[in-house]
């Protein structure tokens, strides 16, 4: 059965069904009279009345179920449940979001009073169930892991797309200039066959400008698109016949 200094902690007077313990002083941090004035949430948890309790968990708003009791003993409902031995009401609060860390004035948890109580049912349930802070913590380093790895896919991601575009620079040059040598090189580091400068030329229509005809070799058995067009809407085989390169415009032909 509670004793003074435990409803001393809490602040509130006892159930009716607790009507042999003695009640607090007037000059307690909380009168009678403050006690009938708990807000509806409270009073319902400290009643016992898990029916009328989840009707205020309706209309509490976010962080109304850890609201404090008036006065200075800064108790929660979920101190009056576990304190009264109210299992329904204790289990209500939690699926609510109710804080199980929190302590009063007295410097105790929900828990606290259940123990001291002996209501070691509710206890245990306190014992076990998840703190809403630390698994607000938990999402919060969660969000930011996530967050960390994203930005770390978009970095990686630049990085490669930064090195592609270096290879396929340096197979546009190599086939501009008929190096032959070097376009092998950019091929086997990477370079894409189809890429093209802003002017839409694939390294196949710079190949077939070049004259060289073991470029433009070397770019067909690296799958360059014979019939990509540039940006005037020529082939590779349209600039080798117009720079009159016949050998190079047949072998485009025949591909």
């Amino acid at each position: 059965m509670a004793t003074v200094s435990h409803f001393s902690d809490l602040a509130f007077p006892p159930d009716r069904s607790m009507a042999q313990s003695p009640q607090p002083d007037d000059d307690d941090d909380l009168s009678p009279a403050d006690a009938h004035a708990l807000p509806p949430l409270l009073k319902a948890a400290q009643d016992g009345d898990a029916e009328r309790l989840q009707r205020e968990l309706l209309s509490c708003g976010d962080g109304g179920v850890n609201a404090l009791a008036p006065g200075a003993t800064h108790s929660t409902a979920l101190h009056l449940a576990a304190y009264g031995g109210h299992m329904d009401c204790v289990a209500a609060l939690l699926a609510a979001g109710a804080e199980k860390d929190v302590k009063n004035a007295a410097g105790k948890r929900a828990y606290d009073y259940a123990r001291e109580q002996g209501h070691l049912r509710i206890a245990e349930l306190l014992l076990t169930a998840p703190s809403v802070a630390a698994e607000q913590q938990k999402q919060k380093e969660e969000a930011l892991l996530a967050e960390k790895a994203a930005r770390l896919r978009l970095e990686e991601s630049a990085a490669a797309a930064a090195e592609q575009e270096r290879h396929n620079l340096a197979l546009l040059h190599a086939a501009r200039a008929g190096e032959v040598d070097k376009l092998r090189k950019a091929l086997g580091v990477g370079g894409d066959a189809n890429c093209h400068d802003r002017f839409g030329q694939s390294p196949l229509h710079l190949a077939a400008v070049s004259g060289k005809i073991e470029c433009v070799q070397a770019m067909l058995e690296a799958g360059g698109a014979a019939d990509a067009k540039n940006a005037m809407g020529h082939t590779p085989r349209d600039v080798a016949l117009a720079k009159g390169f016949a050998k190079i415009a047949a072998l485009l032909l025949t591909g």
